[in-house]
């Protein structure tokens, strides 16, 4: 039977105003992180939600996929893959971040996943629409971090941390270097 405070929180996610539904959002960030099969099933809710034009709700969409993305051996993932990675090119600089930052996190809990996901992150520069792509590429880089020592592409995780390192951003250049003398040789 589902938790009335999760299918209200999960409601929440259809809303566009009010002052409860971060408080929602706070519910079924902490739930998702430190329960996700209590989310499981409100999963078309939460793939619906990738599509809603509300940078907020998308947020925790992003979230939500991410720590749900193991449901039915990751297949709920893979469901909503096209969706979820076509929010690289948003035009909010917080969700294409967001979205890439949490690859990490899916490819733990889904490895066989990697390979694509890599690949998208790696050419995100064809994707990410954002002027200021720094941002977006430290989150990458932070990603990387994540499942650095499973990937058979470490040389160009290592080639984009190096790229990442002229970029405009502080935050970029710091996390590449970070993640070069890490990982570097």
């Amino acid at each position: 039977m589902a938790n009335n405070k999760t299918e209200k929180a999960i409601c929440s996610l259809k809303v566009e105003k009010g002052k409860e539904r971060y408080l929602d959002y706070e519910y079924l960030l902490k739930t998702g992180k430190k329960n996700p099969e209590k989310l499981y099933p409100y999963s078309n809710q939460i793939a619906s939600a990738l599509k809603n034009k509300k940078v907020d709700i998308i947020y925790v969409a992003l979230h939500l996929a991410a720590y749900t993305s193991k449901k039915d051996d990751g297949e709920f993932f893979k469901s909503i893959f096209e969706d979820y990675y076509f929010l690289l090119s948003h035009e909010s600089i917080l969700v294409p971040t967001i979205a890439a930052g949490l690859s990490g996190l899916i490819i733990t809990k889904n490895p066989d996943l990697e390979p694509q996901i890599t690949d998208i992150l790696l050419n995100c520069d064809k994707i990410v629409k954002v002027k200021n792509m720094g941002l977006t590429q430290a989150y990458i880089v932070n990603a990387f971090s994540e499942y650095f020592t499973l990937s058979p592409r470490q040389a160009d995780m290592l080639e984009f941390a190096k790229k990442s390192l002229t970029s405009k951003s502080p935050k970029a250049k710091q996390v590449s270097k970070d993640f070069i003398k890490r990982h570097g040789v």
